[in-house]
């Protein structure tokens, strides 16, 4: 009986979710565009599964990193790694500060155009490239740096946020990265957790509200085009 009745519950919630979720769909944060929805389209039907996985990888910069020619002439891209990651394995994303150091806009900018090039050159779909410009542009040389997001969160001002976050996109779209693995919005529920100073505070709705301005300040306030000053926040 216990497991009949446990049975039937389970049967209306999950009718009532059903019903819920079929019968009001939430509307898109971003609009389809079936333009750009047909030319994504024909650009699947060209590629292999292995160019497709390939596109879904994201490594660290270490991998395609030359260390020996990087303690003599700062940092270094290896070229036949870059051929193998990008050139055979078609890896549609790298990520990190490369030899853990900060780096000035102009080998930033240095390095991705040479991982645009090659990319575009085997696949011609553009690498994306993406940092943990947090608070400020931490990996970028003489960069400006905010406060932790817990402590952002603290002073409940959400234009500040949003204004940090614009002068970061800025910042760092001036060494060319186009990404940044910011705002971070878990709760911060634990202090033994690792990292938990990067998102606003154990309250969802001030990281909720500091996570909107946060997003507009990186991104524009247009949630259909990245302006040439912006760079693509990730929640």
């Amino acid at each position: 009986m216990k497991n009949i009745k446990k049975l039937a519950l389970a049967s209306v919630l999950c009718t009532g979710v059903c019903l819920t979720a079929g019968g009001q769909k939430p509307a898109p944060a971003i609009p389809s565009d079936p333009v750009i929805e047909a030319h994504i389209q024909e650009w699947l039907k060209k590629m292999t599964l292995e160019e497709k996985v390939g596109q879904m990888c994201e490594i660290t910069i270490d991998v395609v990193s030359d260390f020996e020619a990087s303690k003599k002439n700062g940092f270094t891209l290896n070229p036949a790694m870059l051929d193998t990651v990008i050139g055979k394995y078609k890896v549609g994303s790298l990520l990190n500060v490369p030899l853990s150091m900060a780096q000035k806009k102009e080998k930033w900018a240095e390095a991705i155009k040479q991982i645009q090039d090659k990319s575009m050159k085997e696949i011609g779909i553009p690498c994306i490239y993406g940092v943990d410009q947090i608070h400020g542009t931490t990996y970028t040389l003489d960069g400006t740096m905010f406060p932790q997001g817990v402590n952002m969160g603290a002073s409940f001002n959400r234009e500040l946020v949003r204004r940090g976050a614009e002068i970061s996109a800025y910042e760092t779209k001036a060494g060319c990265i186009p990404w940044t693995y910011a705002p971070v919005v878990d709760l911060g529920r634990d202090p033994r957790w690792p990292r938990m100073w990067e998102n606003y505070g154990e309250d969802c709705y001030v990281n909720a509200q500091m996570g909107v301005e946060a997003v507009k300040g990186f991104q524009g306030s247009d949630p259909n085009h990245i302006g040439e000053y912006n760079v693509a926040a990730c929640m």
